[in-house]
């Protein structure tokens, strides 16, 4: 939740310096979300925007072995393994009207 207040603050500040990028919505239809992304940049629209795992650059990041591979779904949904473990959480949550529907 607080998270959520200090970027809605941010928002409010800089609405149009924030792109908001729902990952689900990206490994489901990658071309669409990432073309949304680059058309809010204001960039040329490349193909190899869509296979970011083929970029020679070097990555030196915990992250470098998700960098090589190919954008996939692998992750969706992944927190409801948890969702016993993340009730306390779900309850505030839910609790709080802005977030009636993140449970579902």
């Amino acid at each position: 939740l607080n998270q959520d207040y200090v970027m809605s603050e941010y928002k409010k500040l800089f609405p149009k310096q924030i792109f908001e990028l729902n990952y689900d919505l990206l490994v489901t239809n990658p071309e669409k979300e990432v073309r949304s992304l680059i058309n809010w940049l204001n960039w040329p629209w490349e193909s190899y925007y869509l296979s970011p795992h083929l970029n020679p650059r070097s990555v030196s990041t915990a992250s470098s072995v998700q960098v090589r591979s190919p954008i996939n779904s692998n992750s969706k949904g992944g927190w409801k393994k948890y969702r016993n473990m993340l009730k306390p959480a779900i309850n505030i949550i839910t609790n709080t009207k802005k977030y009636q529907n993140i449970a579902n």
